[in-house]
């Protein structure tokens, strides 16, 4: 990098932003050169500090007017991983002119009381300079030409922006496309907002008018309407969230008439520039921490925290349910709706016109003991995935909803095969596979798992799930484990996606990690859970998935970041399909 025209009595400042992964135990350094001559060096973290980010400030005293900068940053150890982020050079230079059009302040002299006095060079006869520190409201500076100069004096009570052009050549907008009429600002309030690709909008509206014929409303909105309108058309997750918080902002009055529900319809990635691929149907919500194995949440939570004070917060509670469906083709988009229409019309008790008082298979095969049936899945550490989550989970339900017949799948029970692929346990693959064709109203899994699947056994694979062919007894699936459904690795379809991708099958809707997440976690989470899913409304119907989801996490007892891990994949505002009559229950 190089300057020309440096001031070589103010220092030039130097700042290099990197982030660390240490890997040796002592002596771990980090030198700087400029020119040659070794200006500064860092201490770099020691094993057991994990990543880190880092930001290295130092100066050079008397930089050259002509300043071609070369800079070399050594390691002291080439186990010690380094990654450079970018540098930012800051110097101050004399005051001329350079192409048509120069932007220029001056930071050291501003204060209270304090008059700048500037002398521009370089300026021609027809040049002009403005003041454009608020950029709505510029105003044209007077001065005096002095030959190739421009002198002016302004107050500098606070930092000025100025601009100065040649007077010839400007520079112009470029166009890129017409922007059709739109005005969601003039949307009236309804109880459903879908936000989707507008490669999707045909099957989103499907879906919308399935709800609208419950009596729901709904507005379907594309994402590009929404980035139009809330965000000057940049791709920006907090448009999304800001469209959801104008309809929750106006309700302040009769909350009756807020939002209750938000729909992301499109996959999504980490990936919004599409660097590495181009899969970023719907954009997603990144935390900061980019770098830690499990601190570096994807969380759809952004989208419903709508109080003012909230943002992402620990403690920040969701005011509506968000869902999202991984579309990512009119083909997906298609089979999705498939799924949920037919859940909607033969499961839900709002939709089935079945004159069915309990299980008869008669007129729909989606009738059935299934829908009193929940299933938990425990990986063989007895202590914690048995003891912790999912007994205390048995013994709530069996004292508060005993008509739910609970079905335990635990690791431990079954005989551990040796095969040639590792240690296997096939009776318990069996007995998983059994329980999801027959049916459940719940599957929930809690224990070791990745984006291929779950337990260390691979007792859920992917190909097993591409297999279920379950489509008239669909259950929520509940993952409290690790990446199952990592969504937005562009490099991989993982395990709790195909659940949900399933066409034949698999889960109408998942309560899944999206990270690694710690035990308690796990533990404080399913407590929460079980305490909703089979509750009902004040009406006496089931709950939507997203209401079910969104009281679950709201009382989650957990002050980890860790818990916005979990997210609902999923139409929140379909029902879960309790049984109809409570005479049903046996």
């Amino acid at each position: 990098m190089g300057a020309s025209d440096i001031d070589p009595s103010t220092p030039a400042s130097f700042d290099v932003f990197f982030a660390t992964n240490a890997r040796s135990s002592t002596g771990n350094f980090q030198s700087y050169s400029v020119n040659g001559v070794q200006i500064s060096s860092l201490n770099l973290p020691t094993v057991g500090e994990g990543f880190r980010r880092d930001v290295e400030h130092f100066q050079v005293s008397n930089p050259a007017p002509s300043m071609d900068v070369q800079m070399t940053i050594a390691r002291s150890s080439p186990v010690v991983l380094t990654y450079l982020d970018y540098i930012e050079m800051n110097a101050r230079r004399g005051l001329s002119m350079t192409g048509s059009q120069f932007n220029f302040r001056d930071l050291p002299s501003v204060g209270g009381g304090n008059v700048g006095n500037f002398s521009l060079t370089g300026v021609p006869a027809n040049g002009f300079v403005w003041d454009v520190t608020d950029r709505h409201i510029p105003k044209l500076i007077g001065g005096t030409a002095v030959g190739t100069s421009y002198e002016f004096t302004v107050d500098l009570d606070s930092l000025r922006e100025f601009v100065a052009s040649n007077g010839t050549a400007f520079l112009t907008p470029t166009f890129i496309s017409n922007v059709d009429y739109q005005n969601l600002h003039g949307l009236e309030q309804a109880d459903y907002l879908i936000v989707t690709n507008k490669l999707f909008t045909t099957q989103a509206e499907r879906l919308a008018n399935l709800h609208r014929a419950n009596g729901l409303t709904v507005h379907v909105v594309n994402s590009e309407e929404v980035y139009n309108e809330f965000s000057s058309e940049a791709q920006d997750a907090t448009a999304i969230k800001t469209f959801a918080k104008m309809f929750y902002d106006r309700g302040v009055s009769a909350p009756e008439t807020r939002p209750k529900y938000l729909l992301l319809f499109g996959d999504g990635t980490f990936d919004h520039r599409n660097i590495v691929s181009n899969s970023n149907y719907l954009v997603t919500y990144q935390v900061d921490n980019s770098e830690h194995y499990i601190h570096a949440l994807v969380t759809d939570d952004y989208f419903g925290l709508l109080d003012d004070s909230e943002s992402i917060g620990v403690n920040d509670e969701l005011d509506i349910g968000v869902g999202r469906l991984l579309v990512s083709s009119a083909e997906i988009a298609k089979e999705q709706v498939d799924k949920i229409e037919h859940y909607m019309k033969n499961g839900s008790t709002l939709y089935s016109t079945q004159n069915t008082n309990c299980f008869s298979d008669e007129g729909s095969s989606t009738f059935g003991d299934w829908r009193t049936k929940y299933a938990q899945i425990a990986d063989d550490e007895e202590f914690q995935f048995i003891g912790n989550d999912c007994e205390p989970a048995y013994e709530y339900l069996k004292v508060n909803h005993p008509e739910m017949n609970v079905g335990k799948i635990y690791l431990d029970a079954f005989e551990q095969v040796v095969t040639a692929g590792g240690e296997r346990y096939p009776e318990e693959e069996r007995k998983i596979n059994d329980h999801m064709e027959r049916g459940v109203l719940v599957m929930n899994y809690v224990g070791h798992g990745g984006e291929v699947g779950v337990a260390e056994e691979r007792v859920i694979t992917v190909p097993q799930i591409k297999d279920w062919k379950n489509i008239d007894r669909m259950p929520l699936f509940v993952s409290a484990t690790c990446e199952f459904t990592k969504y937005d690795d562009p490099d991989r379809i993982s395990a709790g996606e195909w659940v949900s991708l399933n066409p034949y099958g698999g889960a109408i809707a998942l309560m899944t990690t999206t990270r690694s997440v710690y035990y308690d976690v796990n533990e404080y989470t399913i407590q929460a859970f079980i305490q909703r899913v089979f509750t009902r409304d004040d009406n006496y119907e089931p709950h939507t998935f997203g209401e079910i989801i969104r009281t679950t996490k709201n009382n989650t007892n957990s002050n980890s970041m860790n818990k916005r891990s979990f997210t609902l994949i999923g139409d929140p505002a379909l029902q879960i399909a309790l049984p109809q009559n409570e005479g049903c229950y046996r």
